[in-house]
């Protein structure tokens, strides 16, 4: 008769699994469907409680689908009382139990709020989470609270003129905290060392929350509190190169609309906390309530494309290169010249190449090669949002030649191709 044994692993004397067959121990080699349907119990860890199920006609070898059935039952309810004694012991051990079990109570969300914060960064991630709740309690589930705090608890006046009233932050440990959310403040670069009190008391009472977020330049406090050393993390495109060299500790992705790097979520700039807050509300609630919210606020669930869609053209026009806005107006209008070159660049700046090369570099942050590419890339994006005309004709205007070589071009910058960025962002319908 054939048998499925499924063996205690306390008992140290027998193995945890043995054979399909009690008689013939390989017979199992003749139903893989058999050991195929019974391997992920056995890695799980949990095929482990003593007994039997016989799973073939009486007098014959054939294994019988009927009986196979009944035993998968019988081994289901041993698994399960195998499942209770492991649950009872560890209790009986003191392990303590999950503070965020799956969402059978409102989980606690609390801002940190501190002066000169951007008010979008604190109400937009919020205006998310309430209108998951909203779909949460349709459902007849628990959703969140929501907190705004800060050190001292009060009013507290955003960089736009608006003030909040806040709790003290202190009060907010009397409970479980679920997240801590940062927003981010447009002149952190400058006021950092006034947020060192803010930075300690995230530093010294993150690891009570299941995780803690940041928005845009919010990075910053996770960033000296000591939150992001060893860890990758976004901000603000703008900010990014001054993140890196003010916490090198940090591994900044300057292409991210958001990132999770363990229990620690960091965003981009300002409207990315939307972004950030729907990817939790996704990873809480499902992606039905996540669906649900993000046509409620009319966003994407996923933003198309990394932030680089927004920001590549606007840094290297940003920098200390007033030197070079001639030749930009130049190359502006100069795109369509498949044959524009570095060298031409350099003549038109009426530099040596090799000195022309360092100087751009040094001047804008890009080489001159990688600025020719975005002034391209800039004049595709307003023809496909703008023009009727079809993309091969768009990337022979651009000096991209075809339409290959500008979808490279999208794919490597925007991670959308020149057909996707069309139907999501043209004027055209």
């Amino acid at each position: 008769m054939g048998f499925v044994h499924l063996i205690d692993a306390r008992d140290r004397k027998r193995p945890a699994w043995t054979t399909v067959c009690r008689h013939e121990p390989r017979r199992h080699d003749r139903y893989p469907w058999v050991s195929a349907m019974c391997r992920p119990w056995r890695q799980s860890g949990l095929c482990t409680i003593s007994g039997s199920v016989c799973l073939t006609d009486k007098g014959t070898d054939r294994i019988s689908p009927s009986l196979f059935s009944i035993g998968i039952v019988l081994v289901a309810a041993m698994l399960g009382s195998q499942q209770k004694h492991i649950t009872e012991t560890r209790s009986a051990e003191g392990s303590p139990p999950d503070p965020f079990p799956a969402l059978d109570r409102p989980r606690t969300i609390v801002f940190v709020a501190y002066p000169q914060m951007g008010l979008l960064d604190l109400s937009g991630a919020q205006t998310v989470f309430w209108a998951a709740s909203k779909a949460m309690r349709e459902r007849n589930r628990p959703g969140y609270l929501l907190h705004t705090a800060s050190l001292e608890g009060g009013l507290v006046a955003t960089i736009e003129g608006l003030s909040v009233d806040t709790l003290r932050l202190d009060r907010q440990l009397e409970q479980p905290i679920d997240t801590l959310i940062v927003p981010g403040a447009p002149e952190i670069c400058q006021t950092l060392d006034d947020y060192q009190d803010v930075a300690n008391w995230l530093s010294t009472h993150a690891n009570k929350a299941r995780r803690v977020a940041s928005v845009c330049s919010g990075a910053f406090l996770l960033a000296k509190a000591g939150l992001l050393d060893g860890r990758r993390a976004a901000t603000h495109w703008a900010l990014c190169d001054t993140l890196r060299q003010t916490f090198p500790a940090v591994e900044v992705d300057a292409d991210a609309i958001f990132i999770q790097h363990d229990s620690v979520w960091t965003s981009a700039g300002v409207s990315a906390g939307i972004d950030l807050a729907l990817a939790l509300v996704e990873s809480d609630c499902g992606h039905e309530v996540a669906m649900q919210t993000a046509k409620e606020l009319v966003v994407y669930i996923k933003r198309p494309g990394g932030q680089a869609q927004y920001s590549e053209l606007l840094k290297v026009q940003t920098k200390d290169s007033a030197v070079f806005d001639d030749l930009h107006l130049w190359l502006a209008e100069n795109l369509g010249d498949e044959k524009l070159t570095v060298e031409r660049l350099a003549q038109r700046a009426q530099m040596s190449q090799r000195n022309f090369a360092r100087v751009y570099k040094l001047k804008t942050g890009r080489t001159p090669a990688k600025a020719i590419e975005l002034f391209r890339l800039e004049a595709a994006r307003r023809m496909l949002e703008n023009s009727p005309r079809n993309i091969d004709q768009i990337a022979r205007l651009c000096g991209f030649g075809d339409e290959e070589r500008m979808r490279s071009t999208f794919q490597r910058n925007l991670s959308l191709s020149p057909r996707d960025y069309r139907s999501r962002f043209s004027r055209n319908g």
